[in-house]
């Protein structure tokens, strides 16, 4: 007894003992404030007071323009979280719980969602608050079933994402008469489509599916989205998206469809939700068949288009030969100093993200993984042995930001630099000595800084002001200049230089078209550029010498991204085209650039953040964490409901259920909570309840010493007790560890999991016990480009331990000990070790919805695999001749014990089969998956046939 305790408490004390590192990201303990205005409660950081500020002056003319747009308004006032623990400049809307979150980050947000805004942080809130007024909108019956029940009753939000994401790019178009509703990055990527008669259809722009082929989900979803609902606004009346709203809120479907979602999965286990077709509510408002209204919206991009390409035609197309053929996402590309190779970003959904090199003849190979939140930059070292770049990830407890990485070609290693430094669009100097990088500071300041690669200190060189933002940066060849692209309010992207040791910016560009991405010249003679010209991105050129401005390129789907060759002969750049991105070539001729004009306008003055007559108070997390529904809960034994509520920063949380389950003739109820604010950074989980046998209360803390892209490990601890007959307790701890490997397309996810628990139970005749069980996963994924899905060979290994006899059951066809074809229990033992091999791939794309509804079927996907285990116990030394005490020995199980060997045969069991998956979507978001399978099981007379959800393991 105290030998087998003594096994599982070292498990135990391993377990505590591997966690080492930073926690998860959970919300920063800032000092948190807030602030109420006539229909928000506005929540900030001492940080970002002034775009706090402004997030309220936004929201409040935001819940004017949208509450007229769509004749309705929430039910109460929503929550507006302003933070800065995040460089990617982005938001969003927790519709149910009415809060919007706003990431104050500032970097290149021109360059992917346009930059003639008044304010990333303001387009932000104008964008979110659209969703929390358009997917609380209640007309008819959804409005009588909203008072009954509460915010469980939103009948939008079972609507095609395309027209949730597309009418509040919409919304900002109508706000600012610019956005990525009328955007020429928008207009590029329709263009191609039109000419290519290859949009897609709207069932496969209506959710999240596996999605392998270009454009992008999100692509459909916000620029096809956008551009159709402003095509169904001007073609059909501005009212149309209130009508459509106001038809769908008040169809019962969809009043119903999230109380319908719980009573189905309460009583079959199944996620699926159900509601109208949206085409009938177009129809409806329109008059019209989605799919005619479809047919004109392509036919009017067509139009367009086919206007665009001719005038791009008439002026000379620039000749340019293609350089990679990966297509999707690539960008950035960067000549070595030998101009013998380019070195560039891509990523696609069949290899991993990261940089990659390609020399003149396209010979390409992958270098070292890496995550860019949207667009990151490299550069090269002066001797070209090393390249810098910025890394967006996850660093601490509590930020995810951009830090410089350094990668050395010939060792093919990777080095961090910085840790938390939020540092991007790095150049190294001319020395090599040091880096020139951008750096992100408290709230929406930007600066230029250096770090020393000997000291590894990083000193200021210009702090920009809160009206200036920094995108990229490009050093001079001397060494003395920097070209900068750069984003002013009230919306004005261009280019300046700045000498690279300070000083004031000079302007090259000064005018409302958007400008981004500076090169040098080799010599020093010009500045490259793209920008947006005529609708279309394309590579300009200053001459330093008197200012003059060429034009490069001139192309019908868009160049960006210049980088000149050192050898001053070829000019690369990323060229967009039907499969996405690629690299092209072409010659570097400046003789042969036209001269073009660009008059400076002058910048109107920023006057400053807002002023609020409103007083500040610290954040109360208990003024947002009223219920704000309740869900009934019905099956064939009992009844009952539930209800749930976050506060706003997300770090405190409660669950409610209760009921009747006249099966047993008595009443149930449960209760949890969770705190991650008064113990950060860990998480505190509290939960207790009742039933017909009796009664339990839990507590868990988790931890997560490393949790990044790559690595995540999480640490838990639980204190359980249960009172069904008489008390016990139960103290568990867990490790859980993930990591990725591997480079291209081929990589490894391994997972390891390990808990260990010891119950004592005064009322049981072994009163004290223990258990210590491994899990380690890993999904390989295999170098097959296949349109239809992933290959994948998936492995797992679980071991249990405890002891008490009989403890773990080997078989059945799910579960940690599962051995497929063989009964669950057909083996039972004090110790325990499961296999399984999957060997997983498609079968089928099929991809299609039923017209608009809230389903979608996904692809069918195929699995062989063979499981095996073994299971046993251990045996007293003195009476069987066995092991001793409670140690494992394998050597055990061939022993003898009166003349009876112990064979491996006895213990152990296999078993062989295959699985069909059926993937689908419900709800326009949800993905899941149905799995059947036939199982035969070595020593079984006949096959086992099952069915269950998702995957395996």
């Amino acid at each position: 007894m105290k030998q087998s305790l003594k096994f599982i408490i070292a498990g135990a004390v391993a377990v505590i003992l591997s966690a080492l590192g930073a926690s998860a990201q959970i919300t920063p303990p800032f000092d948190w404030k807030m602030f109420e205005t006539d229909h928000f409660r506005i929540i900030y950081h001492p940080e970002v007071e002034g775009l706090a500020y402004e997030a309220a002056q936004s929201a409040e003319d935001a819940y004017n323009l949208w509450s007229q747009s769509l004749n309705t308004t929430p039910p109460a006032k929503t929550s507006i979280v302003v933070i800065d623990n995040d460089d990617s400049p982005n938001g969003f809307s927790d519709t149910a719980n009415l809060t919007v979150w706003a990431y104050t980050s500032q970097i290149q947000f021109d360059t992917f969602f346009g930059g003639r805004v008044e304010s990333n942080t303001g387009d932000t809130i104008y964008h979110e608050y659209w969703h929390t007024v358009d997917i609380n909108s209640v007309h008819g019956i959804s409005k009588t079933l909203r008072d009954l029940f509460g915010q469980i009753v939103l009948p939008n939000d079972q609507k095609p994402i395309w027209n949730i994401e597309g009418s509040a790019v919409n919304a900002e178009l109508l706000k600012y008469g610019y956005s990525r509703g009328n955007w020429a990055l928008s207009s590029m990527y329709l263009r191609q489509l039109a000419m290519d008669s290859d949009f897609p259809t709207l069932d496969r722009a209506a959710g999240a599916f596996t999605n392998t082929g270009w454009p992008s989900i999100g692509t459909r979803w916000y620029i096809l989205g956008s551009w159709l609902t402003r095509y169904m606004e001007d073609t059909y009346g501005k009212d149309t998206l209130a009508k459509i709203d106001a038809l769908n809120a008040d169809n019962w479907l969809s009043a119903l469809s999230n109380i319908l979602s719980g009573l189905i999965q309460d009583n079959t286990g199944i996620e699926i939700y159900v509601g109208p077709d949206f085409g009938d509510m177009v129809r409806e408002a329109t008059g019209k068949p989605v799919g005619e209204i479809y047919a004109g919206f392509q036919k009017w991009m067509k139009d367009q288009a086919n206007a665009q390409v001719d005038r791009v035609v008439k002026a000379g197309l620039t000749p340019s030969q293609r350089l990679t053929s990966y297509g999707y996402t690539t960008a950035q590309p960067k000549w070595s100093p030998k101009s013998d190779a380019i070195a560039y970003q891509h990523g696609d959904p069949f290899r991993r993200s990261g940089i990659r090199l390609v020399d003149s003849q396209g010979n390409d190979k992958f270098l070292t993984p890496a995550s860019f939140a949207f667009d990151g930059a490299i550069a090269w070292s002066p001797d070209g042995t090393q390249l810098v770049y910025s890394n967006y990830d996850q660093n601490g407890p509590y930020l995810t930001v951009d830090d410089l990485f350094l990668y050395d070609i010939a060792k093919d290693e990777t080095t961090q630099l910085t840790k938390g430094a939020r540092a991007f669009t790095p150049v190294f100097t001319i020395d090599g000595k040091s880096i020139i990088l951008g750096k992100l500071g408290p709230g929406d300041k930007t600066s230029i800084a250096k770090y020393d690669l000997d000291t590894k200190k990083i000193s200021t060189i210009k702090e920009f002001p809160e009206d200036t933002f920094l995108d990229f940066l490009a050093l001079s060849p001397d060494g003395k200049t920097l070209a900068l692209s750069v984003w002013k309010r009230p919306g004005f992207s261009d280019i300046y230089t700045m000498p690279a040791s300070g000083g004031d910016l000079q302007p090259i560009t000064q005018d409302v078209e958007e400008d981004f991405r500076p090169a040098w010249s080799p010599d020093g003679s010009y500045i490259l550029f793209d920008s947006i010209r005529d609708e279309t991105f394309n590579i300009f050129a200053v001459r330093m010498s008197d200012g003059q401005i060429f034009q490069v390129t001139n192309v019908i789907s868009g160049a960006m991204s210049p980088t000149i060759s050192p050898d001053s002969t070829q000019l690369a750049f990323a060229s967009y085209g039907s499969a996405g991105y690629d690299i092209h070539l072409m010659k570097y001729d400046p003789s042969t650039w036209k001269p073009v004009s660009f008059p400076k306008k002058t910048i109107p003055a920023w006057t400053g953040y807002p002023t609020l007559n409103a007083q500040s108070e610290p954040y109360n997390p208990y003024a947002t964490m009223n219920p704000k529904y309740w869900q009934p809960s019905i099956t064939s034994s009992s009844a009952g409901i539930h209800t749930d509520a976050w506060d706003a920063l997300y770090r405190q949380n409660y669950t409610l259920d209760m009921g009747y389950d006249w099966s047993a003739n008595a009443p149930y109820g449960s209760i949890a909570y969770l705190d991650q604010e008064h113990l950060t950074p860990l998480t505190l989980n509290l939960s207790g309840g009742f039933d017909s046998g009796g009664n339990w209360e839990s507590l868990g803390l988790d931890y997560s010493p490393i949790s990044t892209t790559n690595r995540t490990h999480t640490l838990s601890f639980g204190l359980d007790r249960s009172d069904y007959g008489g008390a016990s307790y139960t103290f568990s701890a867990s490790s859980d560890y993930t990591e990725r490997f591997g480079k291209d397309a081929s990589w490894s996810n391994l997972a390891t999991s390990a808990n260990v628990s010891v119950t004592h139970d005064p009322a049981a005749e072994k009163k004290t016990s223990g258990e210590l069980t491994l899990s380690i996963r890993d999904l390989a994924h295999l170098p097959v480009i296949d349109l239809s899905g992933p290959h994948e060979i998936a492995f797992r290994f679980d071991m249990g331990a405890s002891d008490t006899a009989g403890h773990f059951d080997l078989g059945g066809t799910r579960g940690q000990f599962m051995v497929r074809g063989q009964p669950r229990g057909v083996l039972s033992g004090s110790q325990i070790a499961t296999w399984n091999l999957e060997y997983r791939f498609p079968i089928l794309s099929i991809e299609r919805g039923l017209g608009l509804m809230p389903f979608f079927l996904d692809d069918i996907c195929g699995a062989f695999f063979v499981d095996g285990g073994l299971a046993w116990d251990q045996k007293d030394e003195k009476n069987n001749g066995g092991s001793s005490g409670g140690d494992i020995n394998f050597a055990a199980l061939d022993e003898k014990d009166g003349g009876s060997k112990i064979s491996f045969a006895k213990v152990h069991r296999l078993g062989y089969g295959a699985e069909i998956r059926i993937l689908y979507v419900t709800g326009f978001g949800v993905q899941r998956s149905i799995r059947v399978g036939v199982a035969y099981g070595v020593g079984q007379e006949s096959p086992t046939f099952y069915w269950g959800f998702g995957t395996a393991f």
